[in-house]
């Protein structure tokens, strides 16, 4: 499994900042089977991970 591209946007909207995570994922021989559990895995994480952006936006 690996992961091209991916990142992540911050843009100002109202008094606060919008965060978009995106991430491409490709799957190579077995790692084609389990891309969808990879998926879920990842957007079980993305909930901690904008929580870890935005305590460092915020300490800058």
């Amino acid at each position: 499994m690996t992961a091209p591209e991916g990142g992540y946007d911050l843009a100002p909207e109202g008094s606060g900042t919008r965060l978009t995570v995106y991430n491409v994922l490709e799957g190579h021989g077995l790692g084609k089977l389990i891309a969808p559990l990879a998926l879920r895995s990842a957007r079980k994480g993305a909930d901690d991970f904008g929580k870890s952006i935005k305590a460092a936006v915020e300490a800058s």
